[in-house]
């Protein structure tokens, strides 16, 4: 790789957006695959989360989804903002806030609508 390129990558606002985006896809991998139980450390941390271990991994799958499809689009505006010269530092953290606040508002809405059971099968909307 040309070190003038990444020189220029690694001295760019964007590079957390791409950082945090491969970050939050590896974090997000084994809520997916459901491999972490019910915690008060790792996972989405809703209160709805606790009810049962159903919910839990019901809200914590969805919430990996979501993550894992708004991390990706992260990672792409983040490579597009590599190559687009930005006027502001701070214009290259929009990506970083606003699809990680989509994914957790999404995970809240999902999170609302699932019925309150404590029964070990959630009811999905």
């Amino acid at each position: 790789m040309d070190s003038a390129i990444l020189t220029k990558m690694l001295s760019n606002i964007a590079t957390p957006s791409i950082l945090c985006g491969i970050l939050f896809i590896v974090i997000s991998l084994p809520l997916l695959r459901g491999s972490i139980p019910m915690n008060r450390f790792y996972g989405f941390r809703i209160s709805k989360a606790f009810t049962s271990n159903a919910n839990g991994d019901a809200i914590n799958k969805y919430g990996a989804k979501a993550l894992i499809f708004l991390s990706i689009v992260m990672i792409a505006s983040g490579v597009l903002l590599l190559f687009l010269g930005l006027p502001s530092t701070l214009a290259g953290l929009i990506p970083l806030v606003i699809f990680t606040a989509a994914a957790i508002f999404q995970t809240i809405h999902f999170a609302r609508q699932l019925k309150n059971s404590n029964a070990e099968n959630p009811v999905e909307p």
